[in-house]
């Protein structure tokens, strides 16, 4: 990120800092979904879709906001 989209350290270490914030944040908001209205595999399949979907968008930023928001997701 640093050489490839000219980010800055701050930038970079905000975005490194979303991985923390999702997995804390997640496991408990997905769990809830998983045991209340929704099948576990579902939530799995829909888990790998959302993924997926993100690992394209992470290639597209061009910004550090943009790529926050979606390393977030």
């Amino acid at each position: 990120m640093f050489v490839t989209l000219k980010f800055d350290g701050a930038a970079i270490g905000a975005v490194y800092s979303s991985l923390g914030i999702a997995a804390v944040l997640m496991p408990t908001l997905l769990g809830i979904v998983a045991d209340k209205w929704i099948s576990a595999k579902w939530v799995y399949a829909i888990c790998h879709l959302v993924g997926a979907l993100t690992l394209y968008l992470a290639a597209q930023v061009t910004t550090p906001g943009e790529m926050f928001l979606v390393i977030l997701a």
